[in-house]
């Protein structure tokens, strides 16, 4: 993160004051109050104060001449890219905005936390320790009163609490080593980063059995679907058969149904042609009937009978001609008929009574 420029207003000693770094290293170098120290606190409010906060140190940055709160912008580059950092204390807004992506952040936390990602400044006091140089500090390096590694150890460690510089890194090391524990060979009390190793392979390795899981879940919902379209294929075949069954059911009563119309229709045969037979008995009987005149009351009256059995028995055949499938033969008063056989026994019997046999 390299601090472009900055601009403040209504800030202490200045109404408005535009200044830019053009380096790396850049010197500011005045006579005595004359902003030097203003400015340093401008970069201090622009990096870490909040513009939505109140307290009396806020308050004691406002111009001198005016009771309204100052505003301050700063532009930097990170990463090769330019940003541009504003905040307003008087509408209490602050904005950051990338200029080449145009991307825009104005919540003051967010803000904070991207301030602190790129310049590695978590407060005012670390950045002060660390990426200024003031006056007083210089002065005993010009002067001899410290050599000049001495110096700016203590500059750096001046942030800390106690030691120098070899101390802070002894404790980095014990630390170091504290978390590293374990990573070489075995050890009882593990450090952070092997206890993190650890739990790192639990989860990878549960990861791992979640996978296996997921894969066999999805190979038994895949049989499982191609199971059930099984099924619903048996299932449709299954209907199908059913129908058929049922026509072949429809299909065997209709050829029995059809087989009995038949024999009916032939037993009728029979009966018809034994009907026409015993006709032409009966006429041949009358015939012989009227070549002898002395023909008893009774012969007649059993004759006139017989003749209306016959005649019954006709009417019934040319029934079954016009139905076959019609029910057994019935008199006209409802009783059964004589069979055939019947018929031509009586017959029989009435013509040899009336020869006087």
């Amino acid at each position: 993160m390299f601090i472009k420029s900055i601009h403040l207003k209504n800030f202490k000693r200045f109404k408005e004051l535009d200044l830019e770094f053009p380096g790396d290293i850049t010197v500011v170098k005045g006579p005595n109050e004359q902003g030097k120290s203003t400015i340093v606190e401008g970069l201090i409010a622009a990096l870490f104060y909040d513009p939505q906060k109140s307290n009396k140190k806020l308050e004691s940055l406002k111009s001198w001449n005016s009771d309204r709160m100052y505003s301050i912008a700063c532009t930097f580059e990170h990463n090769g890219e330019a940003y541009e950092l504003s905040k307003d204390f008087a509408a209490k807004k602050v904005s950051l905005i990338n200029k080449n992506t145009g991307e825009l952040w104005n919540d003051a936390k967010e803000v904070a936390n991207i301030l602190f990602r790129f310049g590695g400044y978590r407060n005012e006091k670390l950045f002060t320790s660390t990426a200024l140089v003031k006056q007083d500090s210089l002065s005993e390096i010009a002067s001899g009163k410290k050599e000049l590694s001495q110096a700016l150890e203590d500059l750096m460690s001046s942030g800390a609490e106690g030691g120098s510089v070899a101390d802070i890194i002894k404790r980095i090391d014990a630390r170091l080593e504290e978390m590293t524990r374990g990573l070489e060979r075995p050890s009882k009390t593990p450090g952070l980063i092997k206890e993190f190793q650890e739990r790192q392979k639990e989860k990878e390795e549960a990861h791992k059995r979640l996978r296996d899981e997921l894969a066999s879940i999805h190979i038994k919902t895949k049989i499982f679907k191609e199971k059930e379209n099984e099924l619903q294929k048996i299932a449709k075949n299954l209907e199908l058969k059913k129908a058929q069954l049922e026509d072949m059911k429809n299909y065997f009563n209709l050829e029995r149904h059809k087989n009995e119309v038949r024999e009916r229709i032939e037993e009728f045969a029979r009966d018809i042609e034994l009907l026409e037979r015993l006709e032409k008995e009966h006429k041949a009987i009358l015939q012989e009937l009227k070549a002898h005149p002395a023909i008893r009351d009774q012969d007649l009256k059993l004759i006139y009978n017989l003749s209306k059995e016959v005649e019954l028995h006709s009417s019934y055949l040319q029934e079954l001609e016009h139905n076959p499938s019609g029910s057994k033969a019935h008199s006209a008063q409802g009783g059964p008929l004589l069979s055939p056989l019947q018929v031509a026994g009586t017959l029989t019997l009435a013509f040899m009574g009336i020869g006087g046999f």
